[in-house]
C-alpha cells in the first residue's frame, strides 16, 4: 500500500512539471512574437495589432469634374475677366469677394455676358455657389486684391485711378471709398492686421518691392518693415498673430 502511495504521488509530480513545462513554453513564444511585432512596427511605439493598415491612396483632383471641386462660379461671364478672389464668412454668411470688369446692366445680380465699352476692375461679392453678384465699386480706374478686415466691414484694396497704385479702403455697407495711402511708388496686396489698426502692403517706392504698413485709417507715414535688395511681395498677416507670410525672390526663384 506504501509502495502504491508513492507511485501516484510521483505520478501526480510529473504531470504538474509537465504542465508547468508547457506553460513557460508558450509564456515564451508569446514574448518572442511581441518582440517580433515591436522590431516590424518601430522599436519604444505601442503594439496595437501585428498587421499594418495599408497607407490611404493618394487623392487626386479631377479636372472636368464639376461641380465639385472645380465649379465654375461665374459661368455666365464667357467675355469678362473675374480675378483676386477672397473668401470669408461672417456669422452663418459665407461670400466670395472678387474683381470683375463687366457690369450688371440689368440689375439682375449676375454679371452680364458682354463687357462695356472701356471695361475696368470693380470690387464685386457673391455666395459661394456664385448666386447674387453684387458690384460693390464704381470709381475711376482698375481696383484689384480686396481684403476684408477681421470686422468684415471694410474691404482694403489696390486701385490706380492716380495713375500710381495706391491702398483704398470701401465701406460695405455706405459704400463709402477713403484713399489711405498717397505719395510716389506703387502699394499693391493689402492685407490687414488682426486688430484692424494696420495695414501691411507691398511698395516699390524705396526702389524694389517691399513690404510696408500703414495705420488703417491713413494716419500718419508709412513704415517700410523690409530692407533687402530682393522683392518681397504678396504679404498676408496671420488673422490670430503677429506674423506675416510673404515671398522673396531670391535669384530666379521665389520662397515662402
Amino acid at each position: 500500500m506504501l509502495q502504491q502511495g508513492h507511485r501516484r504521488r510521483a505520478v501526480l509530480i510529473s504531470l504538474l512539471l509537465g504542465i508547468a513545462i508547457l506553460l513557460l513554453v508558450a509564456a515564451a513564444s508569446l514574448a518572442l512574437s511581441g518582440r517580433s511585432a515591436r522590431r516590424e512596427s518601430g522599436a519604444g511605439r505601442p503594439v496595437i495589432t501585428t498587421v499594418l493598415p495599408a497607407e490611404p491612396a493618394a487623392v487626386r483632383p479631377q479636372q472636368d469634374s464639376g461641380p465639385a471641386p472645380d465649379r465654375d462660379l461665374t459661368p455666365n461671364t464667357p467675355s469678362t475677366q473675374e480675378l483676386d478672389p477672397f473668401a470669408w464668412r461672417s456669422g452663418s454668411t459665407d461670400r466670395i469677394a472678387f474683381v470683375s470688369n463687366g457690369t450688371d446692366a440689368d440689375g439682375d445680380r449676375r454679371i452680364d455676358p458682354v463687357p462695356p465699352l472701356n471695361a475696368k476692375f470693380n470690387l464685386w461679392i457673391m455666395r459661394p455657389d456664385g448666386s447674387e453678384q453684387i458690384q460693390m465699386s464704381d470709381i475711376p480706374g482698375d481696383s484689384r486684391e480686396p481684403a476684408i478686415d477681421a470686422s468684415r466691414n471694410l474691404f482694403a484694396f489696390a486701385n490706380n485711378q492716380t495713375r500710381t497704385w495706391q491702398i483704398y479702403t470701401i465701406d460695405l455697407a455706405t459704400k463709402v471709398v477713403r484713399q489711405i495711402t498717397t505719395g510716389a511708388g506703387n502699394k499693391r496686396h493689402p492685407t490687414w492686421s488682426p486688430d484692424q489698426n494696420w495695414i501691411v502692403f507691398q511698395s516699390d517706392a524705396a526702389g524694389n518691392w517691399d513690404l510696408w504698413k500703414i495705420r488703417s485709417d491713413g494716419a500718419g507715414a508709412p513704415m517700410q518693415l523690409t530692407t533687402t535688395p530682393e522683392d518681397e511681395t504678396d504679404p498676408c498677416w496671420h488673422p490670430r498673430g503677429n506674423t506675416i507670410v510673404f515671398t522673396r525672390k531670391v535669384g530666379a526663384v521665389t520662397r515662402i
